[in-house]
């Protein structure tokens, strides 16, 4: 899960919280994947990006 805080658009709220935040390199920008949400996607310049906190946790896998 990655939350991201950027400076919004009008209207917009300041951040989302979505485990499909992905950097594209090609767009140098961050784009949030809109499954189950209101919108399709969301592309978020980089440079309008203040915050990124990643939580791996979800990742860990239990060995017996």
């Amino acid at each position: 899960m990655a939350y991201v805080k950027y400076e919004p658009e009008p209207g917009e709220t300041k951040e989302a919280l979505n485990e499909s935040v992905k950097y594209d390199e090609r767009l140098d920008a961050f784009v949030i994947d809109g499954s189950g949400s209101n919108f399709d996607e969301k592309i978020i310049p980089r440079e309008k990006v203040y915050e990124i906190q990643m939580d791996n946790r979800s990742s860990i896998e239990s060995r017996d």
